[in-house]
Parts: C-alpha cells; structure tokens; sequence
C-alpha cells in the first residue's frame, strides 16, 4: 500500500515540478495558447452555492480560484473554498496540453485536494493524476486517484491507495462561442473527490457578458446531482448543489 501511494505521488510531482520551477523563471513571457482561445491568460474565479443533502441538509459555500499560464503547454491553478456545514477544502491543479490535431489537444493533469470537515473532526487528501483529450466539444479524462483519511486530532490513518478517476464532458458550441451549455459526469470535482462508482452529474452553463479593455468576464451556472456523505462515503440519498459563478480573464 505505502509502495502504490508514494509511486502515485512521485509520479505525479515529476510532471508538477518542472512546470513550477518554468513558471518562476517565465511569468509574463507565455501566451494563451496552452488553453481553449476563449480563456485569458490569467483568470480569477468566484462562485456561490448552495446545496442540499442528508448528511449536511442545507448549506451555502463559497469558492475563490486563480489560474495562469506556467507556459504555452502548462497552466496552474489554485483556489479554496469554505461552506457553512464547516467544511473546508484548499486545491492545487496543473495541467499540460500539446496540439493534437486541428482542433484538439492532449495532455496530463494533476489535481491535489486538502479537505477539513469540522463539525465531524476529519481531514483528507487526494492526489490524482490523469491523461486528457480536449477538444471544441468535449472534453474526456481518465487516470486514478490516491486518498488519505485521518481525525484533526489524534492518529488512525486511512489510506485508499488507487481508485479510478475520470471527468467527461459535452458541448453544444465550441469552447469559444460566447455561450454554451455542457453536460459532465465526473467523480473529480475542484473541491470534492468521490469514489469511481459515485459519480455527480452536472448541467452547466457559461455567458460572455463583457469583453474589452478592463478585461474578459463571464457569468457561469451550475446545477450538480451528487453523493451524500462524509469523505464521499455516500449515504443512500443524493444531493443537489447549484452554483453561480463569475470569471474575471486578463
């Protein structure tokens, strides 16, 4: 078990690595390349949700992301998030992309997630890894996924070495249209990991609402059907979680 997990880790910090050490040494020499043409090259995202579900009942969050270019094939991204249940959750994403056709690109993604549930006095992290094909109309993930549970306090840790990971998602317009709607199904969320066999089912949908000077800013709307429960160990009722978000690209 401790040989699967540091294999994971290790494994996915060589990809992370370089990239980081690129971005210290290149801010501002980079273009947007590396990412869908309707994206800017850095971005700050803020969004609202509220939810419902057995284990939480009612709940309200908040979410604060920053994403920028490392270089042409490499975006970082970073961001916390805060729910009135006293959870918790801090996150660190890479992504790498290269050209894979007129309107493709293929690449790896590392997603790592710190999670602190309060009120329940446990904590986790995950550390996933995954190869990606993004295109104008879907986009489509699989790899796996290393998880570690422990209390806030005291010791009992618990380790699931490798599960599946996978996010799936379908586009009515290209990326760069001003609006779309997409329709995903993933177990890899920004700031929640569950279990392969539990997946959420996620409507969403983005509006450009300005574009100029001052900047890129589009309104984003999500409504997600989930799992319930502590640590994505689902109770037997799902919730539902809708979001409302803006994003800010220069």
């Amino acid at each position: 078990m401790a040989k699967t997990l540091s294999l994971t880790l290790l494994l996915s910090l060589a990809v992370l690595l370089p990239a980081g050490a690129q971005c210290l040494r290149s801010v501002g020499a980079c273009h947007g390349s590396g990412i869908p043409p309707a994206s800017s090259r850095h971005s700050i995202e803020a969004a609202l949700a509220y939810g419902y579900n057995t284990t939480e009942r009612s709940y309200g969050s908040i979410g604060l992301t920053y994403s920028g270019m490392a270089a042409r094939w490499a975006r970082l991204s970073a961001g916390a998030w805060a729910s009135t249940s006293d959870s918790y959750a801090l996150k660190l994403r890479a992504d790498f992309s290269w050209q894979a056709g007129r309107r493709g690109r293929i690449g790896l993604r590392n997603h790592y997630l710190y999670s602190a549930y309060a009120y329940a006095s446990m904590q986790g992290f995950d550390a996933a890894l995954m190869a990606a094909y993004d295109h104008d109309y879907f986009y489509a993930g699989i790899g796996a996924v290393t998880r570690l549970f422990a209390p806030l306090r005291g010791g009992g840790l618990i380790c699931e070495p490798i599960d599946m990971a996978y996010d799936i998602e379908g586009r009515i317009f290209p990326k760069g249209h001003p609006w779309n709607i997409a329709l995903q199904i993933t177990n890899l969320q920004p700031f929640r990991t569950g279990r392969f066999y539990e997946p959420e089912l996620i409507l969403k949908g983005n509006c450009r609402v300005y574009e100029g000077r001052a900047g890129r800013y589009r309104a984003t709307l999500r409504t997600a059907y989930r799992p319930a429960g502590l640590l994505s160990i689902a109770t037997s009722f799902y919730g539902i979680e809708i979001t409302a978000g803006v994003i800010c690209g220069i």
